[in-house]
């Protein structure tokens, strides 16, 4: 990234506060009845999470007995089945009525820790956790935001630890549409890749990065809806 003067720097950070309350005032909007269709933000979406959950879980490494961040976890959808096998979760959303949801699910369990707060503001002691788990975030994030939790992830991971994401990319997946208002960011797949493989962080026990293990498309959406556009990446 370029060097930034000092007035540079306070324009930056004066758009990453408009950012983040714009998409803050957004998902506000769309979490009145915190439920699933406002999750996915499209009337199908019981279906849709029944066929896509072991799908998308499938490709993760094993997390029986590993400490899991599962950042904008939302209502829940995957934080108790994380948690059904791993030894804790920290489960991270910035809409409180979502994260309150969460917790009235899946607060029976001893093992999750809720959390409401901004995934590009949280801190956790270094080398916390085996693997981080984002659903439909970083598409939330304007580019300097996706550096930053870039690095933080770097900070936050074991060592071998993994880092999945899944976003849509290219355009919008669900069918209720608010195109006028919606501030999300559709990246293709290769831009997320490039985020997460140039950055690289150093410390006194040595040089950490991330390497890609492998990047498709969810095939549930092809089938459901037949459109190539959600995509899973993990590093």
């Amino acid at each position: 990234m370029p060097t930034l003067k000092k007035n540079d720097e306070s324009m930056e950070l004066n758009t990453n506060q408009e950012d983040r309350q714009k998409m803050k005032d957004y998902w506000v909007k769309h979490s009145q009845f915190a439920n699933i269709q406002e999750m996915l933000l499209d009337s199908n979406a019981e279906a849709i999470s029944d066929n896509e959950l072991p799908e998308i879980l499938s490709f993760l490494p094993s997390f029986k007995s590993k400490r899991v961040l599962e950042l904008g976890a939302g209502i829940g959808r995957f934080t108790r089945v994380l948690a059904m096998q791993a030894e804790h979760v920290a489960a991270v959303d910035f809409i409180e009525k979502f994260i309150e949801k969460n917790r009235e699910l899946n607060g029976d369990l001893d093992n999750i820790e809720f959390l409401h707060g901004d995934a590009t503001k949280i801190s956790f002691p270094k080398r916390t956790f085996d693997i981080i788990f984002s659903n439909w975030l970083l598409m939330y994030l304007n580019d300097t935001e996706i550096f930053e939790l870039v690095e933080n992830s770097l900070k936050f991971l074991k060592v071998g630890g993994y880092c999945f994401l899944r976003e849509s990319c290219f355009h919008s997946s669900g069918n209720i549409k608010n195109a006028d208002e919606n501030p999300t960011v559709y990246r293709s797949p290769t831009a997320y890749v490039d985020y997460f493989q140039s950055k690289v962080i150093e410390d006194e026990d040595g040089i950490y990065g991330f390497e890609l293990v492998f990047a498709r498309p969810n095939r549930t959406y092809i089938e459901v809806q037949t459109k190539l556009i959600q995509n899973l990446i993990i590093h």
